[in-house]
């Protein structure tokens, strides 16, 4: 489902992605925090870092607004 509404999003806003494909979360939190990329896609590892102002949060996945993001629109 992630890939489907990355694609969308992508789509959507006119841009080009590349899939980077990652082990685990605490490789893609690494690589995001690091700067070494700019955009994932995620479950629930990337909430700490939002609520803390060190990433943004463009989207969430489902068909209703996620209500601990509740401003945040849905792809």
């Amino acid at each position: 489902m992630a890939t489907l509404a990355i694609g969308e999003f992508s789509g959507n806003a006119g841009i080009q992605l590349n899939p980077i494909p990652f082990k685990g979360s605490t490789e893609i939190m690494s690589s995001i925090l690091g700067g070494h990329i700019r955009m994932m896609s995620g479950t629930t590892e990337f909430a700490p870092h939002v609520q803390s102002g060190k990433q943004r949060l463009l989207a969430t996945l489902g068909r209703e607004r996620n209500k601990a993001f509740a401003d945040v629109p849905t792809v």
